[in-house]
């Protein structure tokens, strides 16, 4: 869980991490928020990225409440307060923001060593790593 002084981006093809939105200098694409926990196992309490069953004790994992968390230990709780574990402050959950809208380009870039195709936007190809070239037709 991102809190202050901790990166909460990340590039979903390489995985390091950065502070700010924006593009990965490593191989372009874009970076994505850190995924924040939704559910819960309500019988162990392990947190999960999405609906589903618990692993452990095959438990129907249920929604998180929107509420408040511990930036040093990631607690969770239903109120403003102070985390019982180590005495911080608990913060906000972050409302995950809707991602922004999707400019299309009709120009395309292919790879030249495998062909595949990819939007306006890369710039290496994530198979090989060649330098990807503008096509010539859309």
């Amino acid at each position: 869980m991102a809190g202050p002084g901790v990166p909460g981006f990340y590039c979903p093809t390489c995985g390091r991490r950065y502070f700010a939105p924006g593009y990965c200098p490593n191989d372009s694409y874009p970076v994505m928020p850190v995924p924040v926990p939704s559910h819960r196992c309500p019988s162990c309490g392990t947190q999960y990225f999405g609906p589903g069953v618990c692993p452990k004790d095959s438990t129907a994992v249920v929604p998180l409440a929107a509420g408040y968390y511990c930036p040093l230990c990631g607690a969770q709780y239903g109120s403003p307060g102070f985390c019982w574990r180590d005495s911080a402050a608990v913060l906000p959950i972050p409302v995950p923001a809707a991602p922004p809208p999707q400019v299309v380009s009709s120009a395309r870039k292919f790879c030249p060593t495998c062909g595949e195709r990819y939007g306006a936007d890369a710039r290496v190809c994530p198979k090989d790593g060649t330098e990807l070239k503008v096509s010539s037709s859309a």
